[in-house]
């Protein structure tokens, strides 16, 4: 049962890496190369900052800590 949500994940991936792959070749064939590539590198840095930001921002909850059952019980 855990197969289907990993192999729901990776075509999603792949899905979006293609989308991404051809709306850069659309670009690139109307602005220069190197600007698409710079502009893709700043977009995914961004992209990234501010999902660590939304991850950090949340605390973990606090941790059960195990305690040892009383002697002689």
């Amino acid at each position: 049962m855990r197969g289907r949500p990993m192999s729901l994940l990776g075509a999603g991936i792949m899905t979006l890496q293609g989308r991404g792959m051809a709306v850069g070749g659309a670009v690139a064939a109307v602005v220069p190369p190197h600007l698409v590539i710079c502009a893709a590198d700043l977009l995914g840095t961004v992209s990234v900052l501010g999902v660590l930001r939304s991850v950090r921002g949340h605390q973990a909850p606090p941790r059960l800590e195990h305690r040892s059952p009383p002697q002689g019980a």
